[in-house]
């Protein structure tokens, strides 16, 4: 039976098709192998990234992983060069050669739960240092990576979701925001003490993507949870705007600026 990962990867295929991002239409073209294969290549490595990352966890989880992505790359005939092929036997060898010399139990849920904290650190020092330094450029992926593994080691972190929603809107990737948003809020994560609300944030993403109802069913969220909180005051005041709801917007507006805030 494949593992997650090995379906992911299963999946990421699926969407991409002859190796283009989702909902982009394949071209037949004969010169479009070199970028299929280049784009398989990326997959397979992205991939192989992931479940070194999950040795970390549970090395016999990993190795089953690393078989059933080799297993994914042949029954799917993906342009994968040899060499890289070559890449994964090794880590297949090593990973097995390893685990029978010196087992290693999985680590404990309190093992897990300190090494998700520390991704989880490490991304946001990663997230405020860019924009801090250079924001305009949207080299968050760095970031995005360690809220990934605090996310593989605790999958109910509601805060590490919230924390690589920010960071992928940053990167301009709104769907993914979106969906983390959501995610920390089914966890149960509607405020934080130190930063805004995931309901204002989601409220951010869908104005980006031009959903101003769905952005003001957030902003209304937000402002039942904190009532003065000037920025979803404003916010819903730009998309009651947008709809063309003139006065509505502005007594939003008006209030925001009672509250302190200042555009």
């Amino acid at each position: 039976m494949r593992t997650a990962l090995a379906m992911a990867l299963v999946f990421l295929i699926a969407c991409v098709g002859c190796g283009l991002e989702p909902g982009v239409k394949a071209s037949r073209e004969p010169g479009d192998e070199r970028d299929q294969a280049a784009h398989h290549r990326w997959l397979v490595r992205k991939q192989l990234t992931d479940i070194r990352q999950e040795s970390l966890v549970d090395e016999k989880k990993a190795l089953d992983s690393l078989n059933a992505l080799k297993n994914t790359i042949r029954e799917k005939k993906l342009l994968i060069d040899q060499a890289l092929i070559a890449e994964i036997d090794a880590e297949i060898e090593f990973m097995a050669g390893h685990i029978a010399r010196e087992p290693r139990p999985p680590l404990t849920a309190t093992q897990q739960a300190k090494l998700a904290r520390a991704h989880y650190s490490r991304g946001k020092d990663l997230f405020d240092d860019i924009i801090r330094t250079d924001p305009g450029k949207r080299h968050y992926g760095k970031a995005i990576a360690e809220f990934d593994q605090a996310i593989l080691l605790q999958p109910g972190y509601a805060e590490a979701y919230l924390a690589r929603g920010y960071a992928c809107y940053y990167a301009g990737r709104n769907a993914r925001a979106i969906e983390d948003y959501s995610q920390a809020i089914r966890l149960g994560l509607e405020t934080t003490p130190h930063g805004p609300s995931p309901y204002l944030l989601r409220g951010f993403a869908w104005v980006y993507e031009g959903k101003y109802e769905k952005a003001i069913d957030d902003y209304n969220r937000a402002i039942d949870l904190e009532p003065e909180n000037s920025v979803a005051w404003y916010n819903r005041g730009v998309a009651y705007k947008r709809l063309g709801k003139e006065t509505r917007g502005e007594a939003d507006m008006a209030r925001a600026r009672e509250l302190g805030f200042q555009d």
